[in-house]
């Protein structure tokens, strides 16, 4: 396990096993950022769930990496109810280190980062080596990932590391371009938290050294040093771009990758909710002090709520742009379906989109999308008392719901018949992806153009989830022309690939 002198290093395999395991109750969590006392940093386990299985099976494996922020999650919290009750397929899931003992970095060769990212390799590594003797074929493995797990799942069909460890991946909600997924400025949070807990801040084998020494639970504790407005920055301690070296994950910036065509060439569906980031603005727009205290520090809380990075000299001017381009002249509480639309874009539909275009135009495998729109009684947006303000479309998670039976004390099965048929409807449209026979007419995204097709997932019947066509783009170029530090990395990156043609 990753403790004592492992914590912060790359996992290492647990060796050969031959007594007998009791797997009859669920292992343990990793220590969770967000929840005090929840999890143990002896935590990297999988769960490997079959059906019924023959002598000579060799079943599609579905290798599903759980959400959470990158702060917390656990494998077992997606069961495999639902997904086994339908379709004879083998569900591993697993845990991975998250927040400051998953994704601390120095940005160094002491402090690389990316523990959680590298423990996720590890699992599909076992998988690749262990899955024949639970009915599995180690040559037919679909990575399936929803929010930071679908950016997970991004992540590995950008690294290197992971090439042959999977054949199909499947982002939900959630991709490596989306600008919460990367940490811009992780050395200068490690020097905060080392400050933060009496430990050096000059010398990085000293800080790692320091830092072993404290309580899991106090360490995992300092991501609170970068909350704020309403929580936020809850991802302060996430994934990095690590510096060159042999066991480095990712070194290079994605969009870099995927158009230096480095990327994994595998068939990738890639889709988002319609509402995906209502559980984000329903916060706020129902709440009038929260509204009342970013009305008063718009400048300030909005480059912390939306994830960008904007010099001094630009900051009020590109608050103010989004403020137009978005509400208008309108107050908060008058527009909560504009201001979702701001969370919705900025946060994921974008940065989703733009991964789905340029894997399309840059890769010869297959690139589908959808979007869910369905909503249904079992929705993530009826853990907030909203619906009489907006009640909004379906929103993030409420497609992996229907696939995976999801641990949680508010949702709940109503019983109703649609939603079992809702359940039948998007797991075959899944398997149908994983065995490369998608749904009839289900175009795939097409090279190089700036349009999006995609399957409109409306509700349980087949025959009325149309295919369509986004051809509206004006946020994508609203965003891209705003003096924000991400623009000006890209235009960089743009100008060295046009000198090295």
């Amino acid at each position: 396990p990753p403790v004592g002198p492992l914590r912060f290093k790359d996992p290492k395999p647990f060796g050969p096993w031959n007594d007998v395991l009791n797997a009859t109750s669920p292992p343990n969590k990793c220590l969770q950022s967000n929840k005090r006392g929840v999890g143990n940093e002896d935590c990297l386990y999988l769960n490997v769930h079959t059906p019924e299985l023959s002598q000579n099976d060799k079943l599609d494996v579905i290798f599903l990496i759980h959400g959470g922020s990158f702060q917390e999650g656990f494998g077992h919290r997606h069961g495999p109810e639902y997904l086994l009750d339908e379709k004879n397929v083998v569900l591993v899931t697993m845990n991975y280190r998250l927040g400051v003992l998953g994704f601390l970095s120095l940005q160094d060769d002491v402090l690389p980062g990316n523990m959680g990212l590298k423990d996720q390799l590890l699992a599909l590594k076992w998988v690749n080596a262990n899955i024949a003797a639970f009915g599995g074929d180690p040559s037919r493995v679909t990575l399936v990932g929803c929010s930071a797990g679908g950016a997970s799942v991004h992540f590995h069909v950008l690294s290197s590391q992971s090439k042959g460890l999977f054949h199909k991946a499947v982002a939900l909600s959630g991709t490596a371009l989306n600008p919460w997924a990367i940490n811009r400025d992780a050395r200068v949070k490690t020097l905060q938290i080392s400050l933060a807990l009496d430990c050096p801040t000059d010398n990085s084998q000293a800080i790692v050294e320091c830092l072993r020494e404290k309580p899991a639970e106090i360490v995992t504790r300092q991501a609170e040093l970068f909350v704020e407005y309403l929580g936020y920055d809850f991802m302060a301690i996430i994934p990095v771009i690590e510096k060159p070296h042999e066991s480095a994950f990712i070194s290079k910036w994605p969009e870099e990758i995927i158009r230096s065509g480095l990327a994994n060439d595998v068939p990738f569906l890639v889709t988002y909710t319609d509402d995906d980031a209502l559980f984000a603005s329903a916060e706020i727009f129902t709440n009038s002090s929260a509204v009342e205290e970013l009305n008063a520090n718009w400048d300030d809380i909005l480059p912390i709520m939306l994830f960008y990075q904007v010099s001094k000299e630009n900051k009020h001017q590109v608050a103010e742009s989004i403020k137009d381009f978005y509400l208008a002249g309108k107050a908060i509480p008058d527009a909560p379906r504009q201001f979702t639309q701001l969370f919705n874009e900025r946060g994921l539909s974008i940065g989703i989109r733009e991964t789905a275009k340029l894997h399309a135009k840059y890769y010869k495998s297959p690139v589908y999308s959808y979007i869910f729109t369905h909503t249904g009684g079992e929705r993530i947006s009826d853990m907030y008392n909203h619906t009489d303000i907006y009640s909004g479309g379906a929103v993030h998670m409420d497609d992996l719901l229907y696939v995976f039976k999801t641990e949680s004390v508010i949702l709940k099965r109503t019983g109703d018949p649609r939603e079992d048929e809702m359940s039948k409807t998007i797991i075959e449209l899944l398997m149908k992806f994983i065995k490369e026979t998608p749904v009839t007419g289900w175009r795939t995204v097409q090279s190089g153009l700036p349009d999006l097709t995609y399957l409109e997932v409306s509700g349980p019947d087949p025959q009325k989830n149309v295919f369509k066509t986004l051809t509206d783009d004006s946020a994508e170029l609203f965003w891209k022309s705003l003096p924000i530090k991400e623009n000006n990395d890209i235009r960089k990156f743009a100008g060295s690939m046009r000198t090295e043609l």
